[in-house]
């Protein structure tokens, strides 16, 4: 059986917010996948608690200011290399290698991070992927830039 291969990084979709071609960093050593997020905020619209929220940052391609909305939410504990942050998650669905996937996604500042995405382990056994290093879209890795 062939199995799918992602590189070190990807270009990803998002329909529902009219984003293509997001770059994205796989990361085995991440559990979920992230997207960035100008600011996110929970709110009451229309009596219900819903989130509000801006994807991207104003230095990234893509970038509209557009507001989005979700009732389809959780503000929950992400383990990452600062530690531990609380983080908004909300249900979408992801484009990777021309198949869809309704994925489980946390929002936050990615800004001062090269990729405006990271793909997850959960999301990488979901699509039951390989991982090839060697291989991938965009920049180099900032290890390779900083020469380690």
């Amino acid at each position: 059986m062939n199995r799918p291969i992602l590189g070190k990084s990807e270009k990803i979709s998002f329909p529902e917010f009219g984003l293509t071609d997001v770059l994205a960093k796989v990361d085995t050593g991440a559990y979920t996948s992230s997207l960035d997020c100008e600011f996110v905020k929970e709110i009451e619209k229309d009596g219900k608690k819903v989130i509000e929220f801006v994807l991207l940052n104003t230095n990234r391609p893509g970038y509209t200011g557009k507001i989005f909305y979700s009732d389809e939410y959780l503000y929950t504990e992400i383990k990452s290399a600062n530690g531990v942050q609380l983080r908004y998650m909300i249900v979408t669905d992801l484009v990777l290698h021309e198949k869809t996937y309704s994925i489980r996604i946390s929002l936050n500042d990615r800004s001062k991070m090269i990729y405006p995405a990271l793909i997850g382990r959960k999301l990488i056994a979901l699509g039951d992927f390989l991982v090839d290093v060697k291989t991938g879209e965009g920049p180099t890795d900032d290890e390779e830039t900083r020469g380690l």
